[in-house]
């Protein structure tokens, strides 16, 4: 028959295990809320324009990188501005 209490160790995981989840609790909940302005613009959609469209419009703009008929800058810019608006699932 082995020894039924537990051993030190395994109650001192226990005790950590315990930590950590009270930790994640009180940072989960010291979070601010979103007011309702801030809360609509990270649920708006970021665009209106189809995927679709969005992804062709890059294919487009890295084909005129390629080309050199726009510079670094531009590229960049213009990339930014498209990547924000996809939809990321």
């Amino acid at each position: 028959m082995g020894n039924p209490r537990s051993t030190f160790a395994k109650n001192e995981r226990d005790r950590n295990k315990k930590a950590r989840a009270a930790a994640k609790r009180e940072k989960r909940l010291e979070k601010p809320e979103m007011d309702d302005e801030e809360l609509e613009a990270a649920t708006a959609p970021r665009s209106t324009e189809p995927q679709d469209v969005v992804i062709e419009k890059l294919r487009i703009l890295h084909e005129d990188y390629e080309e050199e008929r726009i510079n670094d800058e531009d590229f960049e810019n213009a990339k930014a501005d498209l990547l924000a608006k996809l939809a990321i699932d």
